[in-house]
Order: structure tokens, then C-alpha cells, then sequence
């Protein structure tokens, strides 16, 4: 919307109803099979589950049968990722298809515009008009280059997406067994903080804005981009900071909710 796409908004504010069985049917399968359908990619980075019998090498037998063994591993391991991994997978699941599916409607709305301007610019009748606009939105809501480019989306969506170069270069260390003890999230956090780095003032110095913006290099369209998101997210930034400092009003600021001992809290609300 901030980017001057109005209608592609709109048309992913929408898609959330369309897409919402099709994300909780992906959820609820992540949930029961504890695996990522869409891409087969987690937040946790690695390929072997830490607590199984594979992990342990508890080998099946000739027959290809586990032991007894191997399944109390993999059963207390699936006790122990029910806390939290497992969950985890599911959510991320049913967010990457909704994402997806709302990146794939806003590119086939933003493919029937353009048809229906050239239609238009060619004088065709209104009836024609219409048609040529349906049949690009098909044509693109169905075609391989927007399903992946609409799954890039839905990964960055999740923080799943790769990590610039000079943050990759230190993935291979992170995800040593040893490192995965300490630190079993690495991808993730580093895409939250430049995700936030991006919507902030210091979002136009990051390599790849500063070219899109000042070098000439990206398009007017990724030029928009990156102006939306850093005057969007500077200006929420710049009102709760005003909040909680009080500029709006001395009788107007963000306190957090104080006291949770109830004679300590009582005192408190008399004044906040």
C-alpha cells in the first residue's frame, strides 16, 4: 500500500480468506508428521532430529525393523519437540502458505493491470477489456514464475530465507553440532534483525538499498520499496517511542503494566 500498489493490497488483504483452509491443512499436517510440506525448511536449520534413533545410530536390523530401543528414542524425542519444535514447524507452515498465496494474488493482479492498460491502450471494447485482464491474472496465478517467486516471499515472510553472503560465510561453523548446543538459531534472528535494520533510518545504508536507491541499479518499483519500508517502519518506531516518552501528553504514556503484587499494584494505579 505505502509503495503506491493500492490494488495489490487489497487483493492480498483477500487472499487471507481464500487461502486460510488451504494454510491450515499445511499446519496441521507439520503438526502431525512434524515436517515442513511446502519446502521441506524449518527455523531450526538442520537436517537430523538431535533426539532420535538415527542420531543415536540405534540402526534398524536386517529386517528393517528398529529396535526397542530406537523407538524409545524416537518417542521420547517426539515427546520433547512437542514442547515447542513441532509447533514451531506447524505455525511457520500455515503462515508460508497464506504468504504464498497472497504474494501469488498480488502478482497476477499486478499482471491483469498491466493487460488491461495495454488492452486500453489499444482501443479494445470493454467486454475485450475485461477478458484480456481475467485471462493475464489466470495465466499468472497459474504459471511457475510466480509460484516461486511467491515461496521466496512466504520464506522471507518467516525469516527462512538466505542470509546475505557475508552472514552466510559464518553458517557452516553455527550449525557444527557442538554450536547448535548454545546457539540452535541462527538464520532466524539474524533475518529479524535486518528485517528490522531495513524499516529503521539506517535501513538506506545497507549495500543492497544503497545501491537500489543511489547507484542507479534497481528498478523504480524496488526504488519504491525500500523508501516505503524504512519511512514505514521509522514512523511506527518514531510514535512508540513518543508514546512511552510522554510527547503527546503528560497524561498520555505507555507505562507497561506495572506492579503485579496486588497491594503494590493498587498504590500504582492511583496514579498510572
Amino acid at each position: 500500500l505505502m509503495e503506491g500498489r493500492p490494488g495489490e493490497a487489497l487483493s492480498m488483504l483477500k487472499a487471507q480468506w481464500k487461502y486460510i483452509g488451504q494454510a491450515l491443512m499445511a499446519g496441521k499436517h507439520a503438526l502431525v508428521y512434524e515436517e515442513a510440506l511446502t519446502d521441506g525448511t524449518s527455523k531450526l536449520d538442520v537436517d537430523m532430529k538431535a533426539i532420535s534413533s538415527e542420531a543415536f545410530g540405534i540402526n534398524k536390523d536386517k529386517g528393517g525393523i528398529t529396535s526397542a530401543a530406537g523407538h524409545f528414542v524416537d518417542g521420547f524425542g517426539i515427546l520433547m519437540r512437542m514442547q515447542g519444535y513441532r509447533p514451531m514447524v506447524a505455525i511457520d507452515e500455515t503462515f508460508k502458505v497464506l504468504a504464498r498465496g497472497m504474494q501469488a494474488e498480488a502478482l497476477a493482479e499486478r499482471a491483469k493491470s498491466s493487460a488491461i492498460r495495454s488492452a486500453k491502450e489499444r482501443g479494445l471494447s470493454p467486454d475485450d477489456i475485461t477478458k484480456e485482464g481475467q485471462a493475464a491474472y489466470l495465466k499468472a496465478l497459474h504459471s511457475d514464475e510466480v509460484f516461486n517467486e511467491s515461496a521466496e516471499f512466504a520464506r522471507m515472510v518467516t525469516f527462512q530465507d538466505d542470509l546475505p553472503a557475508v552472514f552466510q560465510n559464518m553458517q557452516g561453523m553455527i550449525n557444527h553440532p557442538l554450536m547448535k548446543i548454545w546457539m540452535p538459531f541462527y538464520k532466524t534472528p539474524t533475518n529479524i534483525f535486518l528485517r528490522v535494520m531495513e524499516r529503521s533510518p539506517l535501513g538506506i545504508l545497507m549495500p543492497d538499498n544503497f545501491k537500489k536507491v543511489f547507484t542507479g541499479q534497481g528498478t523504480n518499483a524496488e526504488r519504491r520499496a525500500v523508501l516505503a519500508k524504512i519511512g514505514t517502519g521509522s514512523a511506527f518506531a518514531g510514535t512508540i517511542l513518543s508514546l512511552t516518552s510522554g510527547m503527546y501528553g503528560d497524561d498520555i504514556i505507555i507505562t507497561g503494566y506495572g506492579p503485579r503484587r496486588q497491594k503494590l499494584r493498587s498504590n500504582w494505579l492511583e496514579n498510572n
